[in-house]
């Protein structure tokens, strides 16, 4: 988004410049540039769809081409700008016009190939054509004068020839979200003068060429999702003036070369999903600049750095899905503007003993590591933390769980699943205020369920399964409004049935199984309500006695799991008022009668489970 929005802000200035620079009397377009414009039109339709990536950026869609006819001086026409002193066409800005066509090399109007077209205004020098799906070949030979280039999203196919990159003026080129295919020819290198160059989401091939090295005014790079292999070239060093490197979701490979030690303007460094090996290279640690580092999905190991003091600016780490080992070191969490840290899938083993106090990270993600010992008492002070999840972890706790986690106020999102953490919970996690998403399962947890929702009302999913929670359900629970999850089977919790559940009326999801829950079945006086839930992580379902995990809970799979209880009496008949229920599971209990034939109004059920009752 900041991309474009800098692009639309020199093609404003650029246009500007020239208006403000020239003489109030001017000459009418040439009659040659308005029929070519003209033609251009006629290749295309207006459609009333808005692009999605203009709703995106806020900007208002308006078809341009439709006051094209309206004055003889195409000056005058929306879109196009005009040299006031020579009539010369300078700019077509046709971003976000509601244009869709496809122009044909062998079209009926023979002059009219895209490449043709633009060759009639030889003082262009800004050609913006983001989103309008023109479909063309690659033109192999641009105006000479062009300065800015933004044909995103236009459908372009084919490959680059060296001719392409005769643009000496161009300082600006995108060609993001095309059809472009085959090797960066290495005549890229001859565009010296460009600041900004985003090919992105393409389909290029090959290695990134050498030449790129002598691209030394350049400011942003984006290569990310192509197909580029081999490693980053060294000459990548010559870039001293980049802020913005992005080689994301590629193929590159090898050891991540130190060409870093000379990028000292680069704000930010993108490296995602590929396959570089070997140590995180030390000389990233000394751009004093970057504020976002993001290395995942890599096959990165060794151990973090011992010490750096360098990356004072640094506000977003993305190291996860490596093999990265060893401990946390301290500097991490004394940064002093970090606000998001994400170190999941590594093998990482372990934190400092105790952390300095620490108000700017916000978002804390271990999970999916080899951690063990008491580390929640290593983080107490990261009392402004909004996300923490360590699940998946060696982590247990000496004693209960520690209270100093209810300091940690903002939390919204607190995943310890997985782990050993055992003995009791602490009661204030019933007054934390912004808390939504709590998510213990997988523990010996031990004692009384904590009163949830207490004093707050913020709760929508609850997950605690398979612990050693025991004792009746806790009615502070009827003050979570928003709930929409609520997991707390394979416990030993002994309770009724708790049809005051039925006033919750955001629940989709009700996991009571295996516990001692005893008594008949209550009416629950609801239907489930269909609302989008937010936490996209799994429950464990038993669907004709298989588990059954659920990555990612949807608004079609309303859930109610008893099974493996105590419950007793008849299946009731207005189970029928769920009309959202996709799975139902009362099996392993002690339910008598007929299986109520209302259930048939049941349109959205796909698995039922009634099994091993006494039913007739």
């Amino acid at each position: 988004m900041g991309r474009l929005f800098f692009f639309y802000s020199l093609v404003c200035f650029v246009l500007l410049s020239q208006s403000f620079t020239s003489s109030l009397m001017h000459h009418l377009c040439s009659p040659s540039e308005s029929f070519a414009l003209l033609q251009f039109k006629e290749l295309f339709e207006i459609y009333d769809e808005k692009p999605d990536w203009c709703n995106f950026l806020g900007k208002t869609s308006v078809p341009k081409t439709m006051s094209w006819n309206e004055s003889p001086d195409c000056c005058t026409w929306d879109g196009v700008t005009c040299d006031m002193l020579t009539g010369h066409v300078i700019g077509l800005n046709l971003s976000c016009s509601l244009l869709h066509g496809t122009i044909h090399p062998n079209s009926s109007f023979v002059q009219n190939t895209f490449e043709t077209l633009l060759q009639n205004f030889t003082k262009l020098e800004v050609l913006s054509l983001y989103s309008v799906n023109v479909s063309p070949p690659i033109p192999m030979n641009l105006p000479s004068s062009l300065r800015y280039v933004d044909l995103e999203s236009t459908n372009l196919q084919g490959i680059l020839t060296n001719s392409f990159f005769d643009l000496p003026n161009l300082e600006m080129l995108n060609l993001g979200y095309n059809d472009i295919s085959g090797e960066l020819p290495d005549s890229i290198g001859t565009l010296k003068s460009l600041n900004y160059l985003y090919l992105f989401q393409c389909a290029f091939a090959g290695s990134i060429p050498d030449s790129i090295g002598n691209l030394t005014q350049i400011r942003q790079l984006d290569f990310s999702k192509n197909n580029f292999t081999s490693n980053i070239p060294s000459t990548i060093s010559k870039l001293t003036m980049l802020t913005r490197l992005d080689l994301s979701s590629n193929s590159l490979e090898g050891e991540m070369p130190d060409v870093f030690i000379n990028l000292q303007e680069l704000v930010e460094l993108d490296l995602s999903n590929n396959s570089f090996i070997g140590p995180l290279p030390s000389l990233i640690l000394s751009l004093t600049r970057l504020q976002r580092l993001d290395l995942p999905s890599n096959s990165l190991s060794g151990p973090l750095p011992s010490n750096t003091s360098m990356l004072q600016k640094l506000t977003f780490v993305d190291l996860s899905y490596n093999s990265l080992n060893g401990t946390i070191p301290s500097w991490v969490f004394r940064l002093p503007l970090l606000s998001w840290l994400s170190l999941d899938h590594n093998q990482l083993s372990g934190l400092v003993d105790e952390l300095k106090a620490n108000t700017t990270l916000e978002y804390l993600d271990l999970r999916h590591n080899q951690f063990s010992g008491p580390v929640l008492r290593s983080l107490g002070n990261l009392v402004n933390l909004v996300t923490l999840d360590l699940s998946s972890n060696n982590i247990s706790s000496d004693g209960p769980l520690p209270s100093s986690i209810c300091n940690m106020s903002s939390l919204t999102f607190l995943d310890l699943s997985h782990n050993y953490f055992s003995d009791s919970v602490p009661h204030c996690l019933g007054s934390m205020v912004e808390l939504s998403v709590l998510d213990l399962r997988g523990n010996n947890f031990t004692g009384s369920l904590p009163p949830l929702c207490a004093h707050s009302t913020s709760l929508s999913t609850i997950v605690l399964n398979g612990n050693g929670f025991e004792g009746p359900v806790p009615v502070s629970l009827l003050n979570c409004h928003g709930l929409e999850v609520l997991d707390i089977g394979n416990n030993a919790i002994n309770h009724i049935f708790l049809a005051w559940l039925g006033t919750l009326e955001e629940l989709q999801v009700l996991i009571l199984k295996s516990n001692k829950f005893h008594g008949p079945i209550r009416y629950m006086k609801k239907s489930f309500n269909s609302s989008y839930i937010m936490y996209e992580d799994s429950v464990r379902l038993v669907i004709k006695g298989n588990d059954i995990e659920l990555e990612r809970i949807t608004t079609i799979m309303t859930t109610i799991n008893l099974s493996s209880n105590h419950f007793e009496g008849v299946v009731p008949k207005t189970l029928k008022d769920l009309g959202s229920l996709w799975q139902l599971n009362l099996s392993f209990n002690n339910l008598t009668g007929d299986i109520p034939m209302e259930l048939e109004q049941l349109n959205m059920l796909e698995a039922l489970d009634l099994s091993w009752n006494r039913l007739t």
